[in-house]
């Protein structure tokens, strides 16, 4: 609810900033976009919900809420002597580290320990909050560099199977990362493993046709910007608007041909701005044929 959302904001913000002063401002300016009744007398109701929070500490240890919640002047602050890690803070240090070390190795090591840690935004459930926003974008950005610089030593080594599945974990939290899609395509074919065609079309385009070493597919659907057309397995298909409902589905008469690195791939249709239109080709890992 509403007043546990506040206490957590609250919460966060603290100890994110422990090793800094936030202002009593600062904590009230926190309450101004989130619906709330603090204006009558935002003092005396800032006080109250840190009387809550140290009660809600004080269900983890007896007097937590006294002993990590201080008091200093006008305003209040996590006590410092309380250890507290968090994992941001730690995946922005592996990747301070792995810049600075001049092993490639060892570069390759703490990156993939940094990456290992971020698993999507930070603080979604407060990502609409002022003081979240930045933060998030920030570490968003170091992610993706992250993954850059990761894939760049995975390829200089010839690991393409594991460039294609950091790609694949990328793209589960970047879906849009284009780039991100041309490594995952180019590990994929250098890997050698038989892969099944993944097809992605974003924009306007009237009866967009796939061409993959010369054979084509035509998809029946005018496209309008901001729709997307999904063919995940080579064959069934699926266009979904900008809230991602399903506004038709078919399946062709046969499948996308398998990539391969002699396969040139392309996607035509009439389209009033080319520039509007996004193609991103991908693949995933075949079952193995039987032996016969």
């Amino acid at each position: 609810n509403n007043r546990m959302r506040k206490l957590w904001l609250l919460l966060a913000r603290m100890v994110y900033s422990r090793n800094s002063v936030v202002t009593q401002g600062q904590y009230l300016e926190l309450f101004q976009n989130s619906g709330s009744d603090e204006a009558a007398d935002p003092k005396g109701k800032l006080k109250a919900m840190l009387y809550r929070v140290r009660t809600l500490l004080n269900q983890l240890e007896d007097n937590a809420g006294h002993d990590w919640v201080l008091r200093k002047g006008d305003t209040y602050a996590w006590n410092t002597d309380v250890p507290v890690e968090l994992d941001v803070e730690i995946f922005e240090k592996l990747c301070a580290a792995a810049v600075q070390t001049g092993a490639e190795e060892q570069r390759l090591k703490l990156y993939n320990e940094a990456l290992a840690l971020y698993q999507g935004d930070f603080l979604p459930k407060l990502g609409g909050e002022p003081w979240v926003m930045p933060l998030a974008a920030y570490y968003h950005k170091l992610y993706l560099n992250t993954v850059e610089q990761t894939l760049a030593l995975l390829e200089d080594r010839g690991l393409w199977t594991e460039a294609a599945q950091l790609c694949e974990k990328a793209l589960k939290i970047e879906p849009y990362g284009e780039e991100i899609y041309q490594h995952f395509m180019h590990a994929c074919i250098a890997s050698g493993e038989r892969r099944q065609t993944r097809l992605e079309i974003l924009g306007a385009v009237d009866h967009p046709t796939v061409t993959i070493g010369g054979v084509t597919a035509t998809f029946p659907v005018t496209m309008r910007a901001g729709e997307r057309l999904l063919c995940r397995d080579g064959r069934n298909w699926l266009l979904r608007d900008e809230k991602r409902r399903t506004l038709a589905t078919g399946a062709l008469t046969r499948p996308l041909p398998v990539l391969s690195a002699s396969a040139d791939a392309s996607v035509t249709g009439a389209s009033p701005s080319s520039s509007d239109v996004r193609v991103l080709f991908s693949s995933r890992l075949m079952p193995a044929e039987p032996r016969r």
